[in-house]
């Protein structure tokens, strides 16, 4: 695992797409047979791929929440700018329901 150049390691190229890199990166990793590691070296690499995929799994929460908080502003604009409405409201009053 270490032994690899990985596409990451040529430095930030922020024209380049970053999910592309770390495919790219993920297909090297992929492709180093882990039958020929010493045992050190594979459970460094054990190591590393947990706390990679503890980041991604973070990264992955935090753009969810951008995209739930994106979507909610969409489904429900600012409540001080929207027309009101009596939706989900009655024109029966309780006793009136009670006489029913």
């Amino acid at each position: 695992m270490g032994s690899l150049g990985l596409a990451s390691d040529s430095g930030p190229d922020l024209s380049q797409d970053r999910f592309a890199v770390l495919e790219e990166d993920l297909r090297l990793v992929w492709a180093d047979a882990p039958d020929n590691l010493p045992t050190a070296a594979l459970r460094d690499g054990v190591l590393r791929l947990a706390r990679l995929q503890r980041a991604l799994e973070a990264v992955g929460a935090r753009w969810l929440a951008e995209l739930d908080r994106r979507v909610q502003q969409v489904d429900s604009p600012d409540p001080l700018q929207a027309t009101p409405r009596r939706r989900g409201r009655s024109r029966c009053s309780p006793r009136s329901w009670a006489r029913s």
